[in-house]
């Protein structure tokens, strides 16, 4: 675990890149992204900025995953149709 958590300088993305090795070292590597169809995902995120497709309402509605990466984190996420549909964040 040392060497996933940014000891001495190296940082190996925490829990998940510890997760991430221990399973390939295993074999046992699979990300949902390869066994399930690719319109099921939708990112919400682009480096800080709200997806085009989600900030207009104009993203396939088959998405059964919608994942943030950077910001804005889920609790930041504004007031859009997905997140009113789908979300409730306590304030």
């Amino acid at each position: 675990m040392r060497s996933h958590c940014g000891i001495n300088g190296v940082t190996q993305f925490g829990d998940q890149g510890f997760i991430s090795a221990t399973l390939l070292r295993h074999g046992a590597l699979l990300h949902w992204q390869d066994i399930l169809p690719s319109a099921w995902f939708l990112e919400f995120s682009y480096l800080d900025k709200i997806n085009p497709a989600i900030a207009n309402n104009s993203y396939d509605k088959s998405v059964r995953v919608c994942y943030s990466l950077g910001y804005p984190k889920f609790p930041q996420w504004p007031d859009l149709p997905i997140v009113r549909a789908h979300w409730h964040v306590d304030q």
